[in-house]
């Protein structure tokens, strides 16, 4: 008797409580369907600055690991670099054959910065 007592109570609890979460939803004005929240949206403000501040890391940390696995790339873009430098100043027009300038003296970089001296001595970018 008195098990069968205290599954009465809890039946009766469980009712109850079903009762009041269905009052609750009509007293909101909607019925369960529409009492489910809808999922949240994408913040694209925000992903824009998080990128905006994480990228740029990003991006040197990885030219640090290439240029750790990729000694000869470093230096092929140090030497590009320099010969861009110096006709930036010294000869614009030269600008689009920096990349078989380069390849042409690639291993005699030597040679290379010591003839852009002599043919534009007075341009310290070129020294």
């Amino acid at each position: 008797k008195n098990i069968t007592k205290r599954a009465k109570m809890a039946k009766k609890r469980v009712q109850k409580d079903d009762s009041d979460d269905e009052q609750d939803s009509g007293n909101r004005g909607g019925n369960q369907a529409t009492a489910k929240k809808a999922p949240e949206k994408w913040n694209w403000t925000a992903i824009a600055i998080m990128l905006m501040f994480l990228l740029p890391g990003a991006i040197a940390v990885f030219f640090q690991i290439s240029d750790m696995y990729y000694p000869e790339a470093k230096a092929l873009r140090e030497i590009k670099d320099r010969v861009i430098t110096c006709y930036e100043v010294a000869n614009p027009t030269k600008l689009s054959e920096v990349d078989a300038i380069v390849e042409r003296y690639k291993n005699k970089e030597v040679a290379l910065f010591a003839r852009l001296k002599n043919k534009y001595p007075k341009i310290p970018q070129c020294g």
